[in-house]
């Protein structure tokens, strides 16, 4: 019983996030409506914002309900620790290019495929917004909610693999980016793995803010035939995915090594 009501608890703070979430926006941009200004770029981005903090009552429930203190994961990293994290994020995102053209099957099979480039910034009020939802706010209440809430409530009730696959299910899901669903989901995964061998919220959001920064840079999306990609392009994925799986095992064998030492010496 214990086991399907933490399913049922976990899924339910999904769904309840949900209709917060839809009922926020649509609240939200009626009053822009009403108040004459128009679904604009400014109202889109703030709406954004404004919705990001509905995270809050939710993660003050949930903490509560689940005897979870947000302050035990508050922990101090090493410089060293954070670079390399810096470097899982930049070299995730080259996989995650991957995974998005594997994705769009349709383009692959007419010999085209998805690429990123960098984008010009006009830095108005409306481009400040988005970066402080996207880099800053987005990523500090999504991983408080999915990873110390969701995934360390689900722990406590299966093992490793199965509470993150929930997890990042969950995480996907919330997105409403179906058609990007299994990036979604394995960048959810990875941010779970993360959190659950170094147990640092601040590695988590630092992970998730330079991988949405580096969204939020490159976010002309192209589709271009595979002849017209650049060898520079490909090689630099290539090299930066191998250098993301070497980071994740190193990290992975890292931890055993201390798991080991405890072992020895208790």
């Amino acid at each position: 019983m214990k086991i399907v009501k933490s399913i049922l608890e976990s899924f339910g703070a999904a769904i309840v996030l949900i209709l917060l979430l839809i009922g926020g926006y649509a609240l939200l941009i009626l009053l822009c409506s009403d108040l004459g200004y128009g679904v604009s770029g400014i109202c889109v981005n703030l709406i954004y914002a404004i919705v990001a903090l509905l995270y809050i009552p939710l993660i003050l429930f949930l903490s509560k309900r689940w005897n979870i203190h947000i302050s035990d994961y508050l922990r101090k990293t090493s410089i060293q620790l954070t670079l390399i994290v810096v470097v899982l994020a930049i070299t995730w995102f080259s996989v995650d290019l991957i995974l998005f053209s594997i994705q769009d099957y349709r383009n692959l099979l007419a010999g085209k495929l998805n690429i990123y480039s960098l984008r010009e910034i006009d830095w108005d009020l409306s481009a400040f917004v988005s970066f402080i939802h996207t880099v800053l706010l987005g990523p500090i209440v999504e991983e408080i909610f999915f990873r110390v809430l969701i995934f360390t409530y689900l722990s406590r009730h299966f093992n490793l693999v199965k509470a993150l696959l929930l997890s990042s299910f969950l995480f996907a899901l919330v997105h409403f980016r179906f058609d990007n669903f299994l990036s979604l989901f394995l960048t959810g995964g990875i941010l779970t793995f993360l959190f659950y061998k170094k147990q640092s919220l601040l590695l988590n959001i630092l992970f998730h803010s330079v991988l949405n920064f580096i969204f939020f840079t490159f976010a002309n999306n192209e589709v271009v035939p595979i002849s017209d990609v650049k060898f520079t392009y490909v090689i630099w994925n290539i090299i930066a995915s191998i250098v993301c799986v070497l980071i994740i095992f190193s990290l992975k064998n890292q931890s055993l090594k201390i798991e080991r030492e405890v072992t020895d010496v208790a």
